[in-house]
């Protein structure tokens, strides 16, 4: 094949104009050559660089996210995207790729070193030297410090315990409030609520107006959502749906790209996307209830199999919790919407201690809410830290 003379100066040109500073002019050069040879991967990490130095940490994520589909494993590129994560607040998503980068290449010693101090700031063991780090790396750290120092908590359960003491047997009544979805043309109103059982066998009858309301109306026993746009649900959850709904198989989310696996749980069955306008009834498996949570933007992390249903302005994708021998499928949300999980008893939400780690039983873990990093180095028990809190189960 002949060489493409005019790509090769054009990438010269912008290496050489990246290296002296001038990022408009190197960025012009780039997006020259990249318009002749898309894709091509020297071109697209000139450019990567060139965004992060631009601070589009968003368009910086995207590239090095395709990168690496390129090349697998490089442990350069899994440090790149991990301090980009870093960037955007993300503390979960770039410990993993920085912890990645290290364990493949630990003779990296900066990367080692911007580990370490990570690991320093959640309250977690050193495991190696320190050296110094480059001033990019260490205002990263400062942001990092920032993020961990004044994170709110905005999406921890709103809880209310409503006992029904006349059925001991069936436990505490746990209702979550849940507001309309963001985007709705419907105004925000109070929740709805069916009205309670007493002890009569005949109200184990329930009617449900399926017709839509102008809000989602939300009970431990019963979600009745209206959809005006789309919305995320589990197929064996669904009791009914009204009017004119479709329904399309939802596939897995990984580093922002659709996979080909499909959502799936033997006792929920498939995510699946409703789309369209319409209502959409959910009642829980047995024996179990439902929960919800509103996003304010800070993340949230609940285990695949618990996450019932979600939507809104959310950025949403599966990930692992790995350990030495095992992994826990999780999803994760950032933006403003709402996620509902259901769970067989108690939700606790457990505020993490300042630059300490905690430690959880894995049969108990729901998932964290917040800029949390978790480690899963035992089969029983997870170590937690960060700034957030760890959601677990009774």
């Amino acid at each position: 094949m002949t060489p493409d003379v005019t790509f090769d100066q054009l990438l010269l040109d912008a290496t050489e104009l990246y290296v002296a500073g001038n990022i408009v002019g190197a960025r012009t050069r780039i997006d020259k050559a990249l318009a002749r040879h898309p894709g091509e991967p020297r071109a697209l990490s000139l450019l990567a660089n060139i965004l992060v130095a631009q601070r589009d940490h968003a368009s910086a994520t995207a590239i090095f996210k395709q990168l690496l589909m390129q090349f697998p494993g490089e442990p350069a590129l899994h440090f790149k995207l991990g301090c980009e994560y870093f960037a955007q607040g993300d503390i979960h998503l770039g410990y993993a790729e920085v912890e990645q980068a290290v364990l493949s290449d630990p003779s990296n010693q900066e990367a080692v070193s911007f580990y370490q101090q990570v690991r320093r700031m959640l309250g977690l063991p050193m495991i190696g030297n320190v050296v110094d780090l480059s001033p990019e790396l260490n205002e990263l750290l400062s942001s990092v410090r920032s993020v961990l120092a004044t994170h709110p908590a905005t999406q921890t359960p709103v809880l209310n315990e409503d006992p029904e003491p006349e059925h001991a047997d069936e436990g505490m009544m746990i209702d979550a409030d849940m507001t309309p979805m963001p985007g709705s043309e419907f105004t925000p109103s109070p929740v709805s609520r069916v009205t309670q059982r007493d002890n009569r066998a005949t109200d184990r009858l329930c009617v449900l107006d399926i017709h839509p309301g102008p809000h989602l109306v939300f009970t431990p026993e019963c979600v009745k959502i209206p959809v005006n746009g789309s919305w995320f649900v589990r197929e064996k959850l669904v009791l009914c749906w009204h009017m004119g709904l479709s329904i399309v198989p939802a596939q897995e989310r990984f580093r922002g790209q659709a996979g080909d696996r499909k959502i799936t749980s033997e006792v929920t069955g498939d995510l699946v996307e409703c789309q369209g306008r319409g209502v959409v009834s959910l009642v829980p498996t047995e024996k179990c209830m439902f929960m919800g949570f509103n996003l304010e933007d800070s993340p949230l992390y609940i285990m695949e199999e618990r996450v019932v249903a979600f939507a809104g302005e959310l950025k949403w994708e599966n990930g692992w919790l790995r350990g030495e021998s095992h992994k826990v499928p999780l999803i994760s949300f950032r933006g403003r919407g709402s996620v509902i999980i259901q769970l067989p008893g108690r939700l606790y939400s457990v505020p993490l201690p300042e630059e300490e780690y905690l430690i959880a039983s894995i049969e108990r873990l729901v998932g964290w809410d917040g800029y949390v990093v978790a480690q899963y180095s035992h089969s029983s028990f997870i170590q937690v830290a960060g700034s957030g809190s760890l959601l677990l189960q009774s």
